[in-house]
This record gives C-alpha cells, structure tokens and sequence, in this order.
C-alpha cells in the first residue's frame, strides 16, 4: 500500500472506485443504524424517561415553541441554568440552530420522534461517506474504506444519532467543514488542477469553507476556535500574493454573516454585546472551580455555595472561575490533566445518557462494536506519520477542538467530531506500518504494531461503571412503555417490561406495584419443570463442599430443563457470589428478578450486590 502522490487527480478507474465504495459505507452505515433504531425499545427515548432536566427535553420543548410561534419558557424546563438566564435576560440559552433544526422537521413531519431520530442517522450514515472520501486525500481506497466503515460501526455515534442532541450532527458538520478547507486548500496549491475552474472559483470556496464553519459554530460556539485558527492558515496561504489576500475577506464574511443576527438579537434583546448563547460562563465555572469533577456538568459545592450568595445578576461567574484558578492553581492543572484522559480515555463519560447504560438495554448496538479503545492506539501511532503539510489541517481541526472541549467540561458527546480525525490517524498508521515493513524496518514495524495491539487490549479491560441515576433513567422509560403497554391491551408485553424496569431499578415503586396486580403471588407460582429441584438440591450440597464447578453445571442443566424458573438463576448468584464474581453476581439476581419480579428478597440482594460492586469500583 503506497501513500498516494500529492496531487488529488486520479484515473477515471479511481474515481469510479470512490463513488462505489462511498454508496457501499453510506448503505452499510445506515443499514446498521436503521436495524438498531427499529429495535430500540424504551431507553434512551426522552419521552418515555420524562427527565425535565435532560437537554433533550429542553430541545424539544424549544423546537415546539419555535413550531408554534412562541416564546420559549426556559423557566419551565427546570434546568439548573435556570437560575442564571436572570443574569442574561433575552439571550439564547444555547447555540440555537439545533432547535430550529428540530422544529423544521415538526413543522414539515410532526412530532414524529423515530422519524427524525431516522433522519439523523441519515446525516450520519452520509457523513460516514464522507468521511472515506476525505480519507481518500491520506489514504489508499482499502485503508480509507476501513476507517469509513469503523465510523459507521462506532457505537457512541450511533447511540448519540438517536438521541435528541446536538451531538447527533457534531461530526457531519466537522467533517464537511474539513472536506471544504480540503477542496480549498487544492485550488491554492494547483489552480489549474481543476479545469472548470474560474474567476470566482477560490472566493466561492472560501466563501463557502467560511459558511460551513458558521453553522459549526451555530450548532456548537466551541467550533469558534477552530474558525480562528483557520483564520490564521488562510492567511498564511495567501501571504505571499496580495491577489489572493480577499479570500480572507470572503471567508471572513462567510463565517460572520450568519452568526451576525444572532448576536444582534440576542444584544439588542438584552441591551448590551451578547454572543451566540448565554451558559458559557455558567459550564466554564462549573467546570473549572477546584472542587469540580469536569467530566461532567454536574455542579460542585462550591457552586452551591456561590449560587446562594447573592442573585444571580449580581454575580460574574467568569471572575469568580478565574479568581479560583489563582487560589488553587494546583487543583486547577490537575483538573486539566483529568479532563484531558478522559477525552483521549476508553470511557464513554456520560451525563444524563449513559452509552454503557445503552448497550445493557439496547442488544443491537452491540453490533457496533468499535470503541474508542480499539482506535486511540493507533491514532497515536499515526500522529508520527501526520508530519506532511496536508496533514495540517487535520492537527488544526483534532487539537483546536481537544482544547475548546476540556476548557469547559468532557462528555463522551463532545468528543464526536474528533473521531474521525482519529480514525484517518489510525489508517495512516497501517500504512505507515506497512511501508515500514517492505523497506526492511521489520523489527520496528512489528514492535510498534505489538505495542498497538497491547495498547488497545489493556484499554479494552476499562471497567464499565453504571450509575444509580442510569439504572434511574432507563427504569423510567421502561415504566412509561409499560404504561403504553396496558392502555393498548398486551398485558404479556406490559408483564415483560415492569419485569425490565425492576431489573434496572428494583426500588421502583410503581412498577412494583403494577407486577403485583400483573404477576402471580410467588407461593402460587407454578411448580418448577420435573427434575428442577433435585438439581437445585444437588448443586446446592456440591457448593456446600467448595465443588463450585459441578455445581454451576448442575445448576445450568436446572435452567435448561425450565428457562422460566428464577430459583436456578438466584442459585447460582449465590455461588458466583462465593467465588467472589459480583458482575456474574449481578448477571444472574438479574435474571431471578426479570423472571420473578414479586419476589422481594431477589430485588433486595440485586440492590444490595449492585451497591458492593459500586463501592469496589470507586
């Protein structure tokens, strides 16, 4: 596999090559999205969670108002921010376009919620082709297509892409603003590359590389870094011919255009400067402060403790960040530091979503099984092949976005749009390998595709650690379906998912008491299959002597002899409890609740083995 040559004219053959492989990774990602959306059952669908605190509330209540001609009442959400929108009159709470977004489809579709999670997954399966057609520029087809295809298979993504958030978008619009600074950066490198072009042709670049980066900007403010820097590239580029200098211009006015009247109205609503939105001041505090956790948006007590000093339009939250810095310098480098691994880290930092939380509810997003582990190894390993000038672009866009993000706070959302980034830095190491391998440095090459390979393994072992607020939310949902369930007569599949939701939450006390009208008493369920109990007393007298091993096999003859029967499923917890596995623990109380979910005692010993493992974890 050789790097290809500079220039980006290929054969006829190529062309027709990328054009087929970008219609086989955008069908294949979509595929993949669509089978996972139709079987996604309760969690994580806000409606069914009823969480007035997710964003994906505040979205679409946002989105319907915007639909119907109103104002929006950000005060009825009940967001923490609430408190601090005093201080900033008439500005935009967030960056507002994915709410206009929103309430396009509404206007156009109606609240069809699957529809326009579909339609987000849309974008992100042809973003996905996207993606192999700028790997294209790096990347020989085989290479570019892989990172393709782990972009359509990259879990996080797709699980974002169902959700109401912005995050769905991130990194379609991350990558068309590279694909256009791309196209605009051949133009200034060969004009006469392109035989088309004319006159117009570079200001029309620029002018549309500026309007790209706009709506980044527009989607999320922290896109407004890298607009600087390209800035300054630009200038670089054109430095030496003053024809060539108003493409700053063009691209200036392609960015500012749109953001303009935003900031208009959002000053003259407030009646002094404003920019596009009003809680940077609020996450920078929260996130910052010595005391703050800074992977996620969760206030400290020391917030607390300034959020009751005064009102809220009599504090600078801003100085207040700054004025902690300086009285704790150290806390604040270590916060950094944190907030750095845990953007380039294996865990899916979660805020009121968990991704981990998904794959326990959601099977079929285990079919896209790239992570962030299998990626980073190599990336880091391509980084010492990313040392060519048309590489640039691609450090400007993966580094300005690392910083803009853990300036504030990291969340596994925010760190979509540098994904892709990652994966061309990870096929650039394969080739690099490769070539490194036929020049003869074979002793290199092999030790750094071990150490790869060792890098991804032990970052693969990461721990999965849930919370009590995902086992919270995802109970909720499942409730809500329930509900939905019984209003329209399945009483089985209502049955079925109050069993799920005290699995996920065994202190629910609606769905406890819905499976007490639903479920059978457990002193009259009904006797186990034949050959059941003498399994059961069998496995229990071979655990009783330390001989675990025969036990587990009688105990799993027990299950499938009857597979409805929760009593070989606390049996054998209470064996994997004395060989000191709590996630076996807990798989099996699991299953003894989902399949007896009156029975208290179960609930009780799922909570108490979910409270050790939480502990251990800590």
């Amino acid at each position: 596999m050789g790097m290809l040559p500079e220039s980006t004219d290929r054969p006829s053959t190529h062309r027709d090559l990328d054009r087929w492989m970008t219609a086989m990774v955008v069908a294949l990602a979509f595929g993949l999205r669509l089978f996972y959306l139709v079987g996604i059952e309760a969690y994580p669908k806000f409606e069914l969670i009823k969480n007035r605190l997710d964003d994906q509330v505040v979205f679409d209540s946002w989105a319907k108002s915007i639909a119907a001609g109103d104002d929006f009442d950000y005060q009825s959400t009940g967001h923490e921010f609430v408190h601090w929108t005093t201080a900033a009159p008439g500005i935009y709470p967030q960056a507002p376009l994915y709410p206009y977004f929103v309430a396009t489809f509404y206007r156009l579709a109606g609240f069809r919620y699957d529809a326009l999670r579909g339609l987000q997954m849309l974008i992100g399966a042809l973003a996905c082709g996207l993606l192999y057609r700028l790997g294209r520029r790096f990347l020989q087809p085989t290479t570019a297509g892989l990172c393709a295809l782990g972009l359509a298979a990259y879990g996080p993504q797709i699980f974002y892409e169902g959700t109401l958030l912005r995050a769905a978008l991130f990194t379609a619009v991350g990558l068309l603003a590279l694909e256009r600074l791309y196209h605009l950066q051949d133009h200034l490198a060969d004009p006469k590359a392109d035989p088309r072009a004319g006159r117009w042709t570079l200001p029309r670049l620029a002018l549309t590389a500026g309007l790209v980066l706009a709506v980044g900007v527009l989607m999320r403010p922290n896109y407004l870094l890298f607009a600087g820097v390209v800035g300054l590239w630009l200038s670089w580029w054109v430095r030496r011919d003053k024809n060539r200098r108003p493409l700053v211009a063009w691209w200036a006015l392609g960015l500012v255009v749109p953001l303009l009247p935003i900031i208009a109205l959002n000053s003259w609503r407030s009646g002094h400067p404003a920019f596009l939105s009003s809680n940077g001041p609020y996450i920078f505090f929260i996130s910052n402060v010595h005391d703050a956790s800074g992977t996620s948006a969760g206030p400290s007590p020391y917030y607390y403790e300034v959020k009751d000093r005064s009102k809220a339009a009599e504090i600078d939250l801003v100085r207040l960040a700054l004025d902690d810095i300086r009285r704790h310098p150290r806390a604040y480098v270590e916060r950094q530091l944190v907030k750095l691994g845990a953007f380039f880290g294996p865990r899916e930092q979660p805020n009121n979503l968990s991704f981990e939380m998904a794959l326990e509810t959601n099977p079929r997003l285990r079919l896209a099984a790239v992570r962030m582990s299998w990626i980073l190894p190599l990336a880091a390993l391509g980084l010492v092949f990313a040392r060519r000038q048309r590489h640039l672009l691609l450090h400007l866009f993966l580094w300005s976005c690392t910083l803009s993000t853990v300036l504030f706070y990291v969340l596994a959302r925010l760190r979509l749009p540098v994904v892709p980034v990652l994966l061309i830095l990870a096929g650039l190491a394969l080739e690099g390998l490769w070539q490194t391998w036929h020049r003869g440095r074979r002793s290199w090459a092999l030790l750094a595709a071990v150490a790869a390979i060792a890098g991804s393994l032990a970052l693969s072992g990461w721990p999965i650690r849930l919370r009590p607020n995902d086992y919270a939310m995802a109970a909720a949902a499942y409730v809500s379906r329930a509900e939905l369930d019984e209003r329209q007569g399945d009483l089985e599949q209502a049955r079925r998912r109050y069993g799920r939701a005290l699995v996920l939450n065994p202190e629910h006390q609606q769905a406890v008491a819905k499976v007490r009208q639903l479920y059978p008493d457990p002193a009259l369920a009904p006797d186990l299959a034949d050959g059941v109990q003498t399994l059961l007393l069998e496995a229990e007298q071979r655990a009783n002597e330390q001989h675990f091993d025969g036990a587990m096999e009688l105990l799993q003859q027990a299950i499938d002899l009857d597979p409805t029967a929760a009593e070989p499923h606390q049996f054998l917890a209470n064996v994997r409890y004395l060989q000191g596995d709590l996630e076996g623990t807990m798989e099996h109380l699991e299953a003894a609740v989902q399949r007896s979910p009156r029975n208290g005692l179960y609930r009780r010993n799922l909570i108490a083995i979910r409270r050790e493992l939480q502990s251990r974890l800590r």
